[in-house]
């Protein structure tokens, strides 16, 4: 097999860090690819729908679930949720938004960072490098969500760091970085896998098939 033929390891890295994202956040998906540099350049991957995927690898969302962790009814402050930051509805200073919502596009800008930021972590290199060498459309997509609810620089920025972190810490979480090398290592062989071996995979190494998502969110707004 020729270097072209080959997955490279950080793709696959990348790819990984995406899956074990949405595992941890109970997000589920259908299945996640990753193509040689040959793949990509005989052009774009197609799904049963029609629609097509360029690059290295991509992530499908599931299309049969929802996350877990939706929530539902409350009105949070969008700039800053905190606990007990349900607010007067009829303030018109305020950006207002369900919580669901709110919650959800936090949940999907982590998914955005958690394949640079594995990336990263397996190259040495900081985020940012990352985020403009292999992970551009992940960064715009992460700006894109952040900007629907922050108008000011610094608090796009606040919000950026804090999703950032949380992100990171994902990572730091006993047997999930084993639980990404691992994944990273099928994908290579195997090229896609399917949500159900993903999790078979992520357990072996985390003892965890199914995920709570505990990360920061107020305890009176979990779902």
């Amino acid at each position: 097999m020729t270097q072209q033929d080959q997955i490279p390891r950080g793709i696959a890295i990348h790819e990984a860090g995406h899956a074990v994202s949405r595992w941890y956040t109970g997000t589920y998906f259908d299945l996640v690819v990753v193509r040689s540099p040959r793949e990509q350049q005989e052009g774009p991957f197609i799904d049963d729908s029609g629609k097509s995927y360029d690059g290295g690898g991509f992530v499908l969302a599931s299309r049969r679930y929802r996350s877990r962790y939706l929530l539902s009814g409350k009105t949070v402050r969008a700039i800053d949720m905190k606990p007990n930051s349900v607010i007067d509805p009829s303030d018109k200073n305020e950006i207002l938004r369900p919580a669901r919502e709110r919650v959800q596009c936090e949940i999907e800008i982590m998914h955005d960072f958690a394949g640079p930021i594995a990336h990263a972590k397996y190259a040495h290199k900081s985020m940012i490098y990352m985020m403009f060498h292999g992970g551009y459309y992940d960064y715009m997509n992460a700006c894109s969500l952040v900007d629907d609810y922050c108008r000011i620089k610094e608090e796009r920025k606040s919000m950026m760091d804090r999703l950032e972190k949380q992100t990171r810490n994902i990572f730091r979480k006993p047997g999930v970085w084993n639980a990404v090398e691992a994944l990273a290592t099928a994908l290579q062989e195997k090229r896609y896998i399917e949500w159900e071996e993903a999790v078979d995979i992520i357990s072996m190494h985390t003892g965890e098939k199914d995920r709570p998502f505990d990360v920061v969110w107020p305890e009176h707004l979990k779902g």
